[in-house]
């Protein structure tokens, strides 16, 4: 679940689709969607949040829980950033969606984001995210960013298109990689 990175239909062959070919016989069900932040993604709950309106529970945690999935995957890129929530807002949300999926006893990673192709300061905005990321869930934490950047911090040209913002075929390649390398290791 999440935003592009995981929205299966922006290449022919997606890290999803990788990786629903190695685990053949199980079901892979991409709740993702272009666009998408850590506030869509929250659970749809009775008390009033300015952002709460983001809220999609057609492809939120209480629908993928819903699912009873045995693992669900957090694929989230800097769309938050860019519109302006700050490192702790993204965090708090994060930790919301782990806390569900613990309620739920389903097993749960959760990706840093991509490198980014703008300004410097939401590359270092970025990088902050990373490293709290990796800090927080530990083991849980899949890091996408330092095998998709170059030693600049920027998305390396090889694994994305022209534009630097979406990834090509050797891109989803090694998101699936990183992502099946971290889940078969447990």
């Amino acid at each position: 679940m999440g935003e592009s990175l995981a929205d299966k239909t922006s290449v022919e062959s997606s890290w999803v689709d990788l990786l629903t070919a190695a685990i053949y016989g199980s079901e892979v069900i991409d709740l993702a969607t272009s666009g998408y932040t850590t506030f869509h993604l929250l659970p749809h709950k009775p008390f009033t949040r300015t952002d709460l309106s983001l809220v999609d529970t057609a492809r939120n945690i209480t629908k993928a829980i819903a699912l009873r999935p045995d693992c669900i995957i957090i694929v989230l890129g800097s769309h938050d950033l860019r519109r302006g929530w700050n490192n702790d807002a993204i965090v708090n949300n994060l930790e919301e969606l782990r806390t569900q999926t613990s309620i739920a006893n389903i097993d749960y990673y959760i990706t840093t984001s991509l490198p980014v192709a703008g300004p410097e300061a939401l590359t270092e905005q970025v990088l902050i995210q990373k490293e709290q990321i990796l800090q927080y869930y530990g083991k849980q934490a899949i890091n996408l960013f330092d095998h998709m950047a170059t030693p600049e911090s920027l998305p390396d040209p090889e694994l994305f298109t022209t534009s630097l913002t979406t990834l090509n075929e050797a891109g989803h390649k090694r998101v699936f990689s990183l992502i099946w390398q971290q889940v078969t290791s447990r």
